[in-house]
């Protein structure tokens, strides 16, 4: 998030401001994305098959609903750019893919597993 909101400070000065705002909406709402997905692994987990097969399909349906969200937003509004929104919806995907290539993912526990001891 806090990549996604340097970027929408340079954008803001040296392209428009409605990229600005394009790239925290999408980052906000794929932040929101990413912190609903164990919440749905939590009720699939704990329900029979046929049950969790329903509620993961209604997983993704809500999250993708979610993510359409900003683009409608985007699109009918013209003081947010789309494709800036279109990018920061894939601000979370291209930070991931980003780490892992430079070998730097650091885990939101700040490198520590559940017992204490160190990931490295």
């Amino acid at each position: 998030m806090a990549l996604a909101i340097l970027a929408a400070l340079l954008l803001n000065w040296t392209v428009s401001p409605a990229a600005a705002i394009g790239i925290i909406l999408g980052a906000v709402f794929s932040l929101l994305n990413f912190i609903l997905i164990p919440i749905g692994w939590r009720f699939c987990a704990a329900a029979e098959r046929k049950r969790a097969s329903v509620l993961s399909l209604a997983s993704i349906i809500i999250r993708y609903l979610l993510l359409s969200l900003p683009l409608v937003l985007a699109a009918v509004n013209p003081a947010i750019s789309f494709w800036a929104t279109a990018v920061g919806i894939m601000a979370v995907q291209i930070y991931l893919v980003a780490s892992h290539a430079a070998g730097r993912l650091i885990p939101a526990t700040g490198g520590l597993t559940r017992k204490g001891e160190s990931v490295k």
